[in-house]
């Protein structure tokens, strides 16, 4: 049994090993994308390249949680964690939707699509001091063109359901994937979508995931 993370944008992988205390976590490498490739075929092709097995656990954080859905699916994978990310198109919040229905992620320059989106995320408080780092990494280490084709493979995904068990975890205040907190099926930590820069909920979630993987281990 492998235990395989697919890291979010900007996420530090030492970061992200760190997500258990009882088993060694596999950080996935980066994989870049094909061109008109869908975000199913690049789960697919990222799952082929990493061979995984239907006894592997996959770990998705932020965007990479609709692609350890779809390889769960793929592979038949024995569980799936799901970390600040989506269980299903429909969480994805209608003002995001609408401006990706308007293609403002295609047409507006990158640098000037991140002005605007740091003005916006300030006003709405997702840009604080505790996650300002880690919205900045994802700005200095994603290419454009790989964030813009994210953006646009989220807008286009029809979700996948796989039959394995599943561990959602997921921040109180996260407004960057804001949750409703009477969503089945999810255990709300407190704290916003970069869960693991918080020492307090790093190390509840680390409880959750080593109790998690021991149950479906058996």
């Amino acid at each position: 049994m492998r235990i395989v993370a697919l890291v979010g944008l900007g996420m530090s992988p030492k970061q992200v090993a760190r997500i258990s205390k009882k088993y060694p976590v596999e950080i996935a490498p980066s994989l870049v994308h094909e061109h008109h490739e869908t975000l199913t075929n690049y789960a697919h092709r990222w799952a082929d390249q990493l061979q995984l097995t239907s006894e592997d656990i996959l770990i998705g954080f932020s965007f990479a949680g609709p692609i350890a859905l779809e390889i769960a699916s793929y592979k038949g994978s024995k569980a799936c964690i799901l970390v600040s990310t989506f269980g299903s198109p429909n969480e994805m919040p209608s003002v995001h939707r609408k401006a990706l229905q308007l293609g403002l992620h295609k047409w507006i320059p990158y640098s000037i699509g991140w002005k605007f989106g740091t003005w916006w995320a300030k006003r709405k408080g997702i840009l604080t001091v505790q996650n300002k780092r880690s919205i900045h990494a994802i700005q200095r280490e994603t290419p454009p063109d790989f964030y813009r084709w994210v953006l646009e493979e989220l807008k286009n995904w029809e979700g996948a359901q796989p039959s394995c068990a599943v561990l959602r975890l997921h921040g109180t205040h996260d407004r960057i994937i804001p949750v409703s907190e009477g969503t089945p099926g999810v255990d709300f930590i407190p704290g916003n979508h970069f869960l693991l820069s918080s020492r307090e909920a790093l190390f509840l979630i680390q409880d959750k995931v080593d109790t998690f993987i021991s149950n479906v281990a058996l």
